[in-house]
């Protein structure tokens, strides 16, 4: 989806210079969402930056302190500011809860995602029927098998 939204997807960046995280999220304790950057996978390490839905858009986002924090610089901004462009569309757009990447960049601005996890509200679908083709992907074998049973049962479970 992030292909067809501009990003482009390498095999592997060349002389990555950076690799960090980058996610949108919910911040439960604020109730508000937010974007989680971290300039390792290190979670302990990591910085947020709370928006609110109905202002954000990608020039009021504080890209310059986020690209700071990751120790990006140049055309590493540019980067990072349409990564997060394309993960607030999808956030928006497909009702997620949670998307984070993990990303390699290269001097030159490069950008490779090395790993990614989304996830997106199921009672967007469940109530009203929306983002069928995006629950259509999900994969059960991959998911904790005591919640996909409780919840075959109607039941939600988080082990």
């Amino acid at each position: 989806m992030l292909y067809e939204r501009g990003i482009k997807w390498t095999e592997e960046v060349s002389d990555p210079v950076n690799d960090f995280n980058l996610s949108i999220s919910i911040d439960r304790t604020n109730l508000c969402p937010n974007i989680v950057a971290a300039p390792t996978t290190d979670a302990e390490k990591s910085q947020s930056w709370p928006f609110d839905v109905r202002t954000v858009t990608p020039d009021n986002l504080d890209i310059a302190g986020i690209a700071s924090f990751l120790q990006v610089n140049g055309k590493g901004q540019k980067s990072i500011k349409k990564l997060l462009t394309e993960l607030l569309d999808i956030y928006f757009k497909k009702e997620a809860f949670v998307l984070e990447t993990n990303v390699a960049l290269a001097e030159d601005g490069q950008m490779q995602i090395k790993h990614a996890r989304f996830g997106f509200d199921d009672a967007a679908l469940k109530s009203g029927g929306r983002q069928k083709d995006v629950h259509s992907l999900r994969n059960k074998s991959q998911e904790v098998p005591e919640e996909v049973e409780a919840e075959n049962d109607g039941i939600i479970y988080v082990k």
